[in-house]
């Protein structure tokens, strides 16, 4: 990111799920890419490449609120890795 601007990384010599003619890859026979998901009114999701560069304000969208949503489990099948972020126990100063 710069300012306002984003630029998506993607080395040519890693795998990644974005083929040449800009479809998806399951399998990760592309190259390094991004993705926006959309879940739809009947849980399908929509997946979109994302430009290599443009506006932060493009792939950002303000918040309707949090509730329980029975499509969670589609994004979640989507997403296979196990991510566990832990609190820091720094408190930021040296």
């Amino acid at each position: 990111m710069n300012s306002d601007k984003y630029t998506v990384l993607s080395p040519p010599d890693k795998e990644g799920s974005v083929l040449e003619n800009g479809n998806f890859s399951k399998q990760r026979e592309g190259v390094p890419g991004c993705w926006m998901l959309d879940v739809q009114e009947d849980a399908t999701v929509k997946r979109t490449l994302v430009p290599s560069t443009g506006m932060l304000a493009d792939l950002l969208k303000i918040s309707t609120g949090s509730v329980s949503d029975v499509r969670i489990d589609a994004i979640r099948a989507l997403n296979p890795g196990n991510v566990v972020i832990e609190k820091s126990t720094t408190t930021g100063s040296m």
